[in-house]
């Protein structure tokens, strides 16, 4: 009996998303965006259009081009314009590159190739305990 519940559900759940997904209009070249594969046996890559999730279904995709070598890439402060004709452009007014195609979005620890400053901050200020002491945050 409790597998034929769970059959039922997953049938029910599976239909609402086919009929979520009738909604959506078919896709248009502007629901697209290019992605890179991997690096192939020859060194090189294809760029492919990949449909923005959850904008619209079917539509033919613009046909894969072979991209740019995969040693190939931009010096700093520029990136490598997928969507047109996979030429380094300069980056946005407030973003920057780094170059050599290294995206840093995530890390535990900052990367090698950044550096950190910090300046130390002096004040007047002495916070005092309830005391009247100068003992600050100290424990006792």
């Amino acid at each position: 009996m409790k597998s034929y519940v769970v059959a039922v559900l997953v049938c029910v759940v599976l239909a609402g998303r086919q009929v979520a997904g009738d909604d959506l209009p078919a896709c248009q070249p502007k629901d697209f965006h290019y992605e890179y594969t991997e690096c192939d046996s020859e060194g090189g890559r294809w760029r492919v259009s990949v449909p923005k999730p959850d904008t619209c279904i079917g539509g033919a995709p613009n046909p894969p081009v072979r991209g740019k070598d995969c040693s190939f890439t931009c010096s700093a402060g520029q990136f490598l314009d997928l969507s047109a004709d996979q030429t380094c452009q300069p980056c946005p007014a407030g973003t920057y590159s780094l170059g050599g195609g290294v995206r840093f979005d995530d890390w535990e620890k900052i990367p090698d190739v950044f550096s950190v400053t910090s300046e130390g901050l002096e004040s007047s200020f002495l916070w005092r305990g309830r005391s009247g002491h100068g003992s600050g945050n100290c424990s006792k």
